[in-house]
């Protein structure tokens, strides 16, 4: 394939959608004749493989989040490595995104193929640790300020948000 001349905008655009370097961004637009979508996947199914390697690599921080609706609740544990990623806010807006998602009844690996961009981006190890959905008439769920650690119970009526946070704080 002939060189394409790369012009420093689109590797710009093509590191602020994934989050790499500004080289391999480079790499992948010169190996995809300037194409930024097909740029993307080739990174994407490069960086697959480096990303399965990091799986054996403890995940000891994260993020609780709880989703309502429609009579049901689900609560979920999304681990990364370090304490940094976890507090990033398109870390915390995955894993509300991972809590909708358990709303529809997934299992953990669905939940986990959900991830697989966050993976690349941070290069850390990042999986869904734990996640449970209840049935209800009404929910009550805490998570606390630091976001590690949260409760969530199902009821036969509805609950009061007030009480509903007392109880999910003491659970």
């Amino acid at each position: 394939m002939p060189e394409v001349e790369i012009n420093a905008k689109d590797v710009m655009k093509l590191r602020q959608r994934t989050g790499l370097a500004m080289m391999e961004c480079k790499k992948a637009l010169q190996e995809n004749g300037g194409d930024p979508a097909a740029a993307e996947e080739w990174l994407r199914k490069k960086l697959k493989g480096k990303m399965e390697t990091r799986t054996d690599r403890a995940a000891g921080e994260g993020r609780i989040a709880i989703a309502i609706a429609d009579g049901k609740a689900a609560i979920i544990e999304l681990l990364a490595e370090t304490d940094f990623t976890a507090k990033n806010d398109k870390f915390v807006e995955a894993a509300q995104g991972v809590a909708q998602k358990a709303l529809s009844g997934s299992s953990l690996d669905e939940l986990n193929q959900g991830i697989e961009d966050l993976k690349i981006e941070t290069g850390e190890n990042i999986s869904v640790s734990r996640a449970e959905v209840l049935e209800g008439q009404g929910f009550g769920s805490y998570i606390h300020h630091d976001g590690k650690t949260g409760g969530l119970f199902a009821a036969d009526g509805a609950v009061d948000d007030a009480v509903g946070k007392q109880v999910g704080q003491h659970i």
